[in-house]
């Protein structure tokens, strides 16, 4: 299972990919220090460049998507609030306007889109968006992505999407409606009854990907 970062980065993958082909992808991860609940990470007053180049993430996606062209580097930054990707991408097939590339992702599930009325400067409106919801866990299951920072120039994408957090990813490894798992829905596996799902193990292909599931050939991306 990968990480949360990874599942962002494979989740617009596999939109990208399908849709239009990728001849380069690079993305720089900007990393939380710590989850909210932690005491002892940090940093609390700098920014940490990770000088594993390229980071383990773009590797990770390749699990998924053998020979996909993707570089990746990391920073990690004091918040606790969520990830933030700065992705560029040039495209094989690149859509004829910016606007096609963001309907493909909001037809997408898994992915959130914030007009720019909504007034979501940020990470901090995200989340307090993600508390109204009353989800739990304060937490947004979706890829973020900001309409106005998504831009298409020839083929050149760019676009910043907040990622999802490791909490969701979790959800392949317990046995859950396969609809949850095939068509995004907004609530965590572990909320219901406030008890986990059985693992894995004891689920069905169809449920988890697989031969016959919603991931065919065995990748699971939530």
């Amino acid at each position: 299972m990968v990480s949360c970062n990874t599942t962002g980065i494979a989740r617009a993958g596999a939109v990208l990919s399908s849709a239009y082909g990728i001849d380069q992808w690079d993305v720089t991860l900007v990393r939380r220090a710590s989850d909210p609940g932690e005491t002892k990470k940090g940093p609390i007053n700098g920014i940490l460049p990770t000088f594993r180049l390229p980071s383990h993430h773009g590797p990770d996606v390749q699990t998924i998507f053998p020979g996909l062209p993707i570089t990746t580097t990391a920073v990690v930054v004091p918040t606790t609030l969520m990830h933030v990707h700065v992705n560029h991408v040039r495209l094989q097939r690149p859509p004829r306007e910016g606007r096609e590339l963001l309907e493909r992702f909001r037809s997408t599930p898994r992915f959130h889109l914030f007009a720019g009325w909504e007034r979501a400067e940020g990470t901090p409106q995200v989340m307090e968006f993600a508390r109204d919801r009353g989800i739990g866990h304060n937490d947004m299951m979706e890829n973020v992505l900001w309409e106005e920072g998504v831009k298409l120039d020839g083929q050149d994408a760019y676009f910043f999407p907040g990622d999802p957090p490791g909490v969701d990813r979790r959800a392949g490894e317990y046995r859950c409606d396969p609809g949850d798992l095939r068509h995004g829905a907004r609530r965590s596996p572990l909320d219901r009854a406030h008890r986990p799902c059985p693992r894995a193990a004891d689920a069905p292909p169809s449920a988890l990907g697989g031969p016959g599931g919603p991931d065919e050939g065995g990748a699971r991306i939530l």
